[in-house]
């Protein structure tokens, strides 16, 4: 229910949006801007494929419990 009343703000919002203050952001040549998004998006889940690559590896599985 939630997921539709945000859908529906964004839909009504649209004829609001002033693209002008949005031409900054693609300013930039696309390879930059991906360039950024990568790393903002890899350093954070970067560690999950080492331990996905680890975990096979462990040989009690009572032992392996969540850290946190």
């Amino acid at each position: 229910m939630i997921v539709i009343i945000l859908i529906i703000l964004c839909l009504l919002l649209i004829p609001e949006i002033i693209f002008e203050r949005i031409e900054p952001f693609f300013e930039g040549a696309i390879k930059s801007v991906m360039w950024s998004s990568y790393h903002n998006v890899a350093i954070p889940y970067s560690e999950l494929p080492i331990f996905l690559m680890i975990a096979p590896f462990v040989t009690d599985k009572a032992k392996m419990k969540k850290a946190f």
